[in-house]
């Protein structure tokens, strides 16, 4: 795979009704009335915030909408990811924009504006398939809350023989990427290090956790109730109808595993096969998931990164064993908590090496910058200036706030997270679980809070959980690694039992964050994904597959439990 496909596949991964029943609409026949089309957004209009004044539009007016297809109304970071790919290896890709309910239960409340991206298959390929109407395969990167349409490129230059069988489709969920957005401030560092746990600490940090919900809730009450996985999943399989697919095949990575749960759940007649991939456990609650994250990157860090820094000590000079490769890293943070690395909090390193865990090809990124700090400490020169690795996504607990997009990703997940289902509230009861997370799992526990407590205080009308264990489902493919840092395998197999109709491709000794896009690829993973997604052969029993080495190994070191 060429370098430049890699640096989109990894930026993908960097990244969670009774008056009108869109489960029974989603299969009803259009309407017999007459009525006229709606496009929605025509290139060079603004996207519309949802609170724009327009007349209420009729169910039959929406399953009526025309899109209007352009790459110029793609989001910017489309054409970015794309433009170091050789142009006869670049697919064309277009996007739309449509509207949507926003409350699917009463339509007179208005509507918001959905982003559409999509492949464009060169009449070359349809003539050679002889196949003119393909599948549509909607893909989503998870987050929750992440921009669907940055996923396309990525699963089209990776797996371009899907383009022989299907669309490459992505709608970017309400309320991020090109879809209506709803930027909110996120949640900004009060304590540059989270392991300082003394009470006026706690109270610091359970201050910032306060402000950014209550602002965040105050800016956008009357939508905010709206942002659902339930809606989402709804929103989608208009856009499935819109464009005319009988049904939608999916795949979704990590919160998009959850996602496509729900898709299956809600829409059984018109979701057609479901690829789920680095697996949530979507048959519990989001507040469940998250309790494994800070266990799942742990140990990734201890069991996969620390032996191959290691191994690879000539290279990065952070130790030849894995307990001296942990002492270089602790005393990098210790060097910045003393503010002795210009550019550089504890939480900053905890982040960046939480961000860098996701993917294999970024440990070497991990490794040399971090091995250039130690160094200089080692040797007692003056550290330069720590330079964040290319292509490091944003994330909450910043000092300065990401730009717009960013900032609507974050509330998105935020309102999935929160909104989706209730679960205890009180800021006692998360900070309990925080604390003791963070002395389980001193590098990571801690982190988990600015994801999670928010929803302390999160006041906003929340959703009936759907339910998705024990109920009956259509088939679905889980994909997972052995080692995922932020989807442990515990809970994929948790969520694998609590749904008969599913099948397992477990990759042992592999630690990314998604087994079908992985670079290098498994080809174990991609034959049984591939012949699932374009000949609907699902596999009869549950399989593994071994994973591929670590950059700079040579074989695959397979982790074992204890």
């Amino acid at each position: 795979m060429p370098s430049s496909t890699r640096r989109v596949v990894t930026g993908a991964a960097l990244a969670l009704p009774l008056a009108l029943s869109p489960a029974s609409l989603a299969i009803a026949p259009a309407s017999a009335a007459p009525t006229r089309s709606v496009t929605a957004a025509p290139a060079g209009d603004p996207v519309p915030t949802p609170t724009m004044k327009r007349p209420p539009l009729r169910w039959s007016q929406y399953v009526a909408q025309k899109p209007t297809w352009s790459a110029k109304l793609c989001t910017p970071d489309i054409a970015a990811g794309l433009k170091d790919i050789p142009k006869k290896q670049r697919p064309v890709i277009e996007c739309a924009r449509i509207r949507t309910p926003l409350d699917w239960g009463d339509l007179s409340k208005g509507s918001m504006v959905l982003q559409l991206t999509r492949t464009v298959r060169p009449k070359a390929v349809r003539r050679a398939v002889r196949a003119p109407r393909a599948r549509g395969l909607f893909v989503n990167p998870g987050g929750p809350g992440g921009p669907a349409g940055l996923l396309v490129a990525p699963v089209a230059l990776t797996k371009p023989m899907l383009r022989t069988t299907h669309d490459i489709v992505a709608v970017d969920p309400r309320g991020t990427g090109g879809s209506t957005p709803l930027p909110c401030r996120p949640y900004m560092d009060p304590i540059p290090d989270l392991r300082v746990t003394t009470r006026a600490a706690r109270a610091k940090v359970q201050a910032a956790y306060r402000t950014f919900a209550q602002t965040c809730v105050a800016e956008h009450r009357s939508v905010l109730r709206h942002i659902t996985t339930a809606n989402t999943v709804h929103d989608h399989d208009l856009a499935r109808r819109v464009l005319g697919y009988p049904q939608a095949d999916w795949f979704g990575i990590s919160g998009g595993s959850w996602m496509g749960a729900y898709y299956a759940r809600l829409h059984p007649r018109t979701v057609g096969r479901v690829v789920v991939d680095a697996n949530t456990d979507f048959s519990s609650d989001w507040r469940t998931s998250f309790h494994d994250f800070p266990m799942g990157f742990q140990r990734r860090y201890d069991r996969q990164f620390l032996p191959w820094a290691a191994r690879h000590h000539r290279e990065y000079k952070l130790g030849t064993t894995a307990a001296a490769v942990r002492a270089s890293v602790e005393r990098v943070r210790a060097a910045a908590g003393a503010g002795k690395v210009p550019g550089l909090t504890p939480n900053t390193l905890d982040l960046v090496v939480f961000q860098l865990l996701y993917a294999d090809e970024t440990l070497p990124a991990l490794a040399t910058q971090i091995g250039k700090t130690a160094t200089a400490l080692r040797t007692g020169r003056r550290p330069t200036a720590f330079r964040m690795p290319e292509g490091m996504n944003p994330v909450p607990g910043g000092s300065v706030a990401p730009a717009v997009p960013k900032m609507a990703l974050v509330t998105v997940r935020q309102s999935i997270i929160c909104n989706d289902g209730p679960f205890t509230r009180t800021p006692a009861s998360f900070e309990k679980e925080i604390l003791d997370l963070g002395r389980r799992f001193p590098n990571f526990g801690y982190i988990s809070g600015m994801i999670v407590a928010p929803c302390a205080y999160w006041k906003v009308p929340v959703d009936k959980k759907v339910q998705i264990a024990g109920v009956p489902m259509p088939r679905m493919l889980m994909l997972q690694n052995q080692l995922d840092p932020a989807t442990p395998i515990e809970g994929a197999k948790r969520a694998h039992a609590a749904v008969r109709n599913t099948r397992m491709i477990t990759v042992k000794g592999a630690g990314a964050h998604g087994a079908f896009l992985a670079a290098p690829p498994t080809s174990c993973v991609a034959k049984h994904t591939m012949a699932y997604l374009q000949q609907g052969v699902f596999p009869t029993r549950d399989l593994e597959c071994t994973g591929t080495p670590l950059p700079g190994d040579t074989k695959v070191y397979e982790y074992t439990a204890g």
